[in-house]
């Protein structure tokens, strides 16, 4: 098929959606299912030359797979841990020593992949605080070649409330972890940086379905942070 006659993968999931009678707003389960079907199916179809706002979304979708992979990895180890020794002393704590050892590699891989994804993103939407008469292409790729760190960019967007405390606190977070995985090879064993892993997870995606949203116009999944406040 010619690069003329390629259907864009948003038409294309949406098609397939229609056929099926899938609706994303009452089936989100089906739908994230489907979804990461035609996520799959559709880079097998056309192989590469994918859109920017396609790339972020496959890239949201495998994040997604993962989480949900590290979810029923967790709970599985805990509870076969149970089973097997339903009396013993501390068992809980056993098992949620053992449900965070189980899924250790997943989870560095997660924010690994959740920083360099938050990153590339927010640099699309750094333009957001600019003057419209600021916005030409020399003075967008100006300004945003100013911000080239990580804390940075979260930060200046936050200070201009493009993102909120909550979504800003979570990306602080994010860069805190990669850094402790990236650097510190006892805490890739551990996850010794973080407390809780299922909440730090749902927050993890949260935030960077926002900053999708922001940039893309549309967000992928409703997934919420709860206000530490």
């Amino acid at each position: 098929m010619s690069e003329d006659e390629r259907e864009d993968f948003f038409h294309f999931l949406q098609d397939s959606l229609d056929e099926r009678g899938i609706d994303p707003e009452e089936d989100t389960d089906e739908y994230f299912e489907f979804s990461s079907t035609c996520v799959s199916s559709y880079i097998v179809r056309y192989g590469g030359d994918f859109t920017e706002e396609e790339l972020d979304y496959f890239s949201i979708i495998y994040l997604c797979d993962m989480m949900y992979e590290i979810e029923e990895d967790y709970f599985a180890a805990g509870e076969d841990v149970i089973r097997q020794e339903p009396f013993a002393d501390d068992i809980q704590e056993l098992a949620t020593d053992i449900s965070r050892h189980s899924v250790r590699q997943q989870v560095v891989v997660a924010y690994l992949l959740s920083y360099e994804l938050a990153k590339s993103m927010m640099s699309g939407i750094l333009p957001e605080v600019l003057d419209d008469d600021k916005r030409t292409e020399e003075g967008t790729n100006f300004f945003v070649n100013q911000f080239t760190s990580y804390e940075d960019r979260h930060k200046l967007l936050n200070h201009f409330d493009v993102i909120s405390d909550d979504v800003q606190s979570t990306l602080d977070d994010i860069g805190r972890y990669r850094g402790a995985f990236a650097h510190d090879i006892e805490s890739r064993f551990t996850l010794n940086v973080i407390d809780d892993i299922q909440e730090e997870l749902i927050e993890c995606m949260a935030a960077i379905n926002r900053l999708y949203e922001l940039k893309h116009g549309f967000t992928p999944f409703n997934v919420e942070i709860e206000s530490e406040t």
